[in-house]
């Protein structure tokens, strides 16, 4: 089933979702939703670690950047072996996405700036992309 939804002339397409289709994603997206919780959980115990500034005027790396990324990449490396990791702290290299069946691309602080300075305004995203196309997503602000 198709809807149309128009929002200031803008005509948007949004194919309506039926609940056999979202078993699909069940795995894949529970297992990124628990990632993020415990990656969160370790931004939480990093918070007041250390804090390097790299080139730019808020261009931030902390503890919890890497502590945060190791239990995501620790964790994907663990369940998927076979998969493909894309993160932001280890500036990782893909050549060509759309040859690559599983990449999941993380950020393991998205508002580092505002962790370095005590602000709660930060995310963990997990995403999964299939064959260069977005497959899951998740956002988890601990």
């Amino acid at each position: 089933m198709r809807k149309i939804y128009k929002n200031n002339q803008k005509t948007m397409n949004r194919e309506k979702i039926k609940p056999i289709e979202l078993e699909q994603f069940s795995g894949d997206l529970r297992f990124a939703i628990d990632l993020a919780n415990l990656a969160g959980q370790a931004l939480i115990a990093s918070k007041g670690g250390k804090v390097t500034q790299n080139e730019g005027i808020s261009n931030y790396q902390t503890e919890g950047d890497l502590n945060s990324e190791q239990v995501i990449v620790d964790g994907i490396s663990a369940q998927f072996p076979q998969d493909s990791i894309l993160s932001e702290e280890t500036k990782t290299e893909i050549d060509n996405p759309f040859d690559i069946a599983r990449l999941w691309v993380i950020d393991p602080i998205d508002g580092t700036a505002n962790y370095a300075h005590g602000i709660d305004e930060v995310w963990v995203a997990i995403g999964l992309v299939r064959q260069g196309r977005g497959y899951i997503g998740v956002a988890h602000n601990p």
